[in-house]
């Protein structure tokens, strides 16, 4: 009994020194740690020596303990060494059936707002209308983010606009590619689909506000060895390789965490409004069993889609799916 407590102290302290050392890309003092976590310098020399067992490449020397980090390992550390927000809490894993059902797993679980998965690949990925999200391992980036948003549920969709936002600008930022955003949630870059964006929400029904929301992101980063399935082969494009899943992810999760907290100021509507990709275009509107032809206005200020129908009818769509039509 008194091992197995000396072990899980042994744990506790390692998970604290590396919380501090993934922030600082310099070296901290063992005097210092040891102030910081209320701990002796031999509990944390015993730290790190746990750490080092476990694969973490950390440097000792006369000045403290530097953990080595590469900026392309997919890792929860690297990536934490690139995020400007202390509120996120980030999990990386292998393969998984969908980052989007552990985070909402989480969620009714009542983890915190900033729980964020990351994973290498997903064997059922999963995009809007329930259809499913090619997530090949290595070729992408596949991430999920909790949300607790204090905002009405008819809201929720702006939490995808404001996603689509920032991952249009980390993609043009990390790649120097040109991207526009397909309404609501694909981002594409040549013509072709790179990017697509699921939220899924539970709401409290009793006040009409969102209990929790969790954003999923799926990109492509480069081709799959065999390509994409059929299916999908005529739509879905690439970043070229041009980045790496924790380069893109730091990107985008700074760029969204920092515009969050202003999510009904709707500062990023202008933005979203000069991505879209579908205005004075025409196209075929699927809403429900309706079907019916559209030509495209603009986005309204509560981030639907406005579109004139033939016989002169505007009207905002909230839902439903759009599709260019071919002249």
């Amino acid at each position: 009994m008194e091992n197995s407590k000396e072990n899980r102290t042994e744990t506790t302290s390692a998970e604290a020194v590396l919380s501090i050392l993934a922030k600082d890309d310099g070296f901290v003092s063992g005097s210092q740690l040891a102030v910081l976590l209320k701990i002796s310098r031999n509990a944390v020399w015993k730290a790190v020596c746990s750490l080092k067992r476990e694969g973490y490449r950390i440097e000792s020397s006369r000045a403290g303990y530097r953990l080595l980090v590469d900026e392309g390992e997919f890792s929860a550390v690297s990536l934490q060494r690139l995020l400007h927000s202390d509120g996120l809490c980030i999990k990386v894993y292998g393969d998984v059936s969908s980052t989007n059902f552990i985070v909402k797993n989480e969620a009714e679980a009542g983890a915190p707002e900033g729980l964020c998965v990351l994973a290498a690949s997903q064997s059922q990925g999963r995009g809007r209308l329930g259809r499913s999200f090619f997530s090949p391992a290595g070729d992408g980036l596949y991430m999920s983010l909790l949300l607790r948003p204090a905002c009405p549920f008819a809201r929720a969709q702006w939490l995808t606009a404001l996603a689509a936002v920032c991952a249009a600008e980390a993609i043009r930022d990390c790649t120097g590619l040109e991207t526009a955003v397909k309404w609501v949630n694909d981002i594409y870059v040549k013509g072709r689909k790179v990017c697509g964006i699921l939220t899924e929400a539970s709401a409290d029904f009793e006040n009409g506000r969102v209990r929790y929301a969790v954003l999923g992101i799926g990109v492509n980063l480069r081709e799959p060895e065999n390509g994409f399935p059929e299916e999908i082969e005529g739509t879905a494009g690439h970043l070229e390789g041009k980045t790496t899943a924790v380069l893109l992810a730091a990107n985008f999760l700074n760029r969204f965490m920092a515009a969050y907290p202003h999510l009904e100021e709707k500062g990023f509507l202008d933005a979203y409004r000069s991505l879209s990709m579908l205005d004075e275009k025409d196209v075929t509107v699927q809403s429900g069993n309706s079907r019916y032809p559209a030509r495209v206005l603009g986005i309204s200020d509560s981030f639907g889609l406005l579109v004139r129908r033939e016989d002169g009818r505007t009207e905002e769509l909230v839902c439903g799916e759009v599709s260019v039509r071919q002249n």
